[in-house]
């Protein structure tokens, strides 16, 4: 990803700690400020899949996927959100799915993780102190290109 943006002739910079702790969001946030000296938006895309049917999930399916998308998502924001609070602007920007919000065979551990996102998004202050804001998207919801 970093060298096609590179590519494009964007600036990007790897990181390849774990969003699914608590020491990799903040090496991950730190790897921003180091390298562009501020944090302005957050993008929480990572995500994994474990699908199975609800009777065959186990909690090595479902533990890794609420690891990655809804604990890195939190992970990842709140030493990002201290920052964007202190520079007075920030943005975070979570991605849900049909799934959380509609559910889909094989994908009980999913959909929790992604409707979990949904709640977490909408506990963020809306209107936080120093214009801090936050939204949630649903690509699906988007329609056709």
């Amino acid at each position: 990803m970093v060298d096609e943006i590179k590519a494009a002739g964007g600036v990007a910079v790897p990181n390849y700690d774990s969003v699914a702790t608590p020491e990799g969001g903040e090496a991950i946030v730190q790897t921003a400020i180091d390298a562009f000296g501020r944090v302005d938006i957050v993008v929480n895309y990572a995500g994994i899949l474990r699908d199975k049917a609800f009777h065959n999930m186990d909690p090595d399916l479902l533990n890794p996927v609420i690891d990655v998308h809804l604990k890195g998502a939190f992970y990842v924001t709140r030493p990002a959100w201290k920052i964007m609070r202190e520079q007075g602007f920030g943005r975070v920007v979570n991605t849900s799915s049909a799934a959380g919000l509609f559910g889909n065979f094989g994908q009980a551990n999913y959909g929790a993780a992604k409707m979990g996102l949904v709640g977490l998004t909408r506990s963020l202050p809306s209107k936080a102190p120093n214009t801090t804001s936050r939204s949630t998207r649903s690509p699906q919801w988007l329609g056709p290109a």
